[in-house]
């Protein structure tokens, strides 16, 4: 499990357990937060950020404890999911560009863009099949609204027509057949749902605000 812990100066600490016990990513200087793992050939992959001595986020990856940055510091990012196959490394996250917020994903550290900043956007999840690049996330229409959405090897699908807020947090493959976890908001309330082949399934009928986190396929 990979996470955070503040410190008694109320610093955020990344770190992960492994059967109960911690094991801490950074030593407390500046704010830090894991956000996923893999665990491969017995090497742990987490990705996550830690603020640098400017206070701006800076997407990065802990492979066995050892921090690899994925951005320059300049402006904030985000490392939001990770995956690894045929020790290829693949983070999904986000990175302000000059005020414009650009979903991407990085491959052993060099950057893939999935938009092209005119709206803001962000990448939740990554997954890899069959050579196949699949992330799932959101990004703001012209009227201002999350459209959830995955993209296939950098082509975009659009899981809602933008008239609600949505986002697509987490996506998995299996037989062909995509599942995406996410939420969207209906009069005034955040409700859970999935969307396999892109056709929605409610998971709550919006008397309480909920969202889904991780979809899997058994």
């Amino acid at each position: 499990m990979a996470g955070e812990e503040n410190f008694q100066s109320n610093v955020r600490v990344a770190k992960y357990w492994k059967n109960g016990v911690a094991v801490n990513l950074t030593n407390g200087n500046f704010d830090a937060s894991a956000y996923a793992i893999a665990v491969v050939n017995n090497d742990v992959y987490v990705s996550g950020v830690e603020n640098n001595s400017s206070g701006k986020q800076v997407a990065k990856y802990w492979k066995n404890g050892v921090a690899f940055n994925l951005t320059d510091g300049n402006g904030w990012a985000f490392g939001s999911d990770i995956v690894v196959v045929n020790n290829d490394v693949y983070v999904a996250g986000f990175e302000d560009n000059s005020g414009a917020v650009v979903a991407k994903y990085w491959k052993n550290g060099v950057a893939v863009s999935l938009t092209n900043g005119s709206n803001a956007a962000r990448a939740e999840s990554i997954t890899i099949v069959n050579n196949d690049i699949y992330v799932s996330g959101y990004e703001l229409n012209n009227s201002g609204k999350q459209v959830a959405k995955y993209w296939k090897n950098g082509v975009a699908i659009s899981l809602t027509d933008g008239s609600l807020n949505t986002n697509a947090v987490d996506l998995t493959v299996v037989n062909n057949d995509i599942y995406v976890a996410g939420y969207e908001f209906e009069n005034g309330k955040q409700i859970a749902k999935f969307w396999k082949n892109g056709v929605a399934v409610n998971l709550t009928d919006g008397s309480n605000t909920s969202a889904a986190w991780a979809v899997a396929v058994q």
